[in-house]
């Protein structure tokens, strides 16, 4: 922009410059053609000839300095707007991580640096919904948010259950894709740039990647589930497959497209006491038209 407005006001320069050459040229001819109409013509038909010439090559640097002028205004004017389009679309947020909260506090901090100090990605938004925790969880959350301010929201309500503070955390979220983790959940380093760039590249409405079981404190492994599936499918297509067991689809290993969940107004059952995930997965699979593995 500093470039542009620079050569804003060079060119607004050269073009009063210009004018003011029009201006003395246009007053010379008349004092000449005056004088040389009288006294010889030929020299007055060089003049004239001259002047014609000259205005002709005004005329032309006029023409191409307000070409570079105007285009130069649009320009800065287009960057400017630019500027402020990405401002907004990130302090919205593109991908949006949904995280209920129960009684994790020794879990949480390690879930939350994972996402914050281990993924290259700028448009983020953390959205932690307190389910009534009576551990020191609301405090570990509190104490993110001071330090993750323009990152993370949190919300506190009382024990509600799973289904209802994910959907609590869907209704505040505005951004375009949403990944529900849990708080004793990590991602791996990286991990969501990559994610959102096959997203991107592929159109996809529903993207899941292979994810690791982990057992807090314990050494002795753990178990891999791998989504080794290329190309992009139909969500019944995917949906098939997970129920014969070929693809692993979870809660935290899955993104999705906001606008599909809005449209069809697909949140969690807060009346199922088991199984809730897999519900809600299989409803945003047959709502979804591109879906894919990374």
């Amino acid at each position: 922009i500093g470039g542009g407005l620079h050569n804003f006001y060079l060119q607004t320069a050269v073009m009063l410059g210009i004018v003011v050459l029009l201006f003395y040229i246009g007053l010379l001819t008349v004092v000449l053609r005056v004088k040389l109409r009288k006294a010889d013509k030929s020299m007055y038909r060089l003049l004239i000839g001259m002047k014609s010439f000259i205005w002709a090559v005004v005329f032309l640097a006029f023409f191409e300095v307000h070409m570079m002028y105007a285009a130069n205004v649009l320009n800065t004017f287009f960057w400017i707007f630019t500027g402020i389009l990405l401002l907004t679309k990130s302090k919205h947020g593109e991908s949006i991580i949904i995280i209920p909260c129960y009684n994790v506090a020794e879990y949480l901090p390690v879930t939350l640096d994972s996402i914050l100090s281990r993924q290259n990605f700028s448009s983020l938004e953390i959205i932690l919904i307190d389910d009534g925790s009576t551990d020191n969880t609301l405090n570990v959350i509190r104490r993110y948010k001071e330090e993750y301010d323009d990152i993370i929201r949190y919300f506190s309500i009382g024990n509600s259950g799973v289904s209802f503070a994910r959907n609590l955390g869907l209704k505040q979220a505005t951004g375009e894709y949403i990944l529900f983790i849990d708080g004793d959940d990590m991602l791996f380093d990286d991990i969501l740039p990559l994610w959102m760039e096959n997203i991107y590249r592929n159109r996809l409405d529903v993207s899941f990647v292979g994810y690791e079981e982990r057992y807090w404190g314990e050494d002795h492994g753990f178990k891999e589930n791998r989504n080794d599936l290329e190309g992009v499918y139909t969500g019944e297509e995917i949906l098939i497959k997970k129920l014969k067991k070929q693809i692993w689809i979870c809660t935290g290993n899955a993104i999705y497209r906001a606008e599909i969940l809005r449209k069809n107004n697909i949140e969690y059952n807060i009346s199922c006491r088991y199984g809730e995930d897999a519900e809600f997965i299989g409803k945003c699979l047959l709502s979804s038209t591109r879906c894919g593995s990374m």
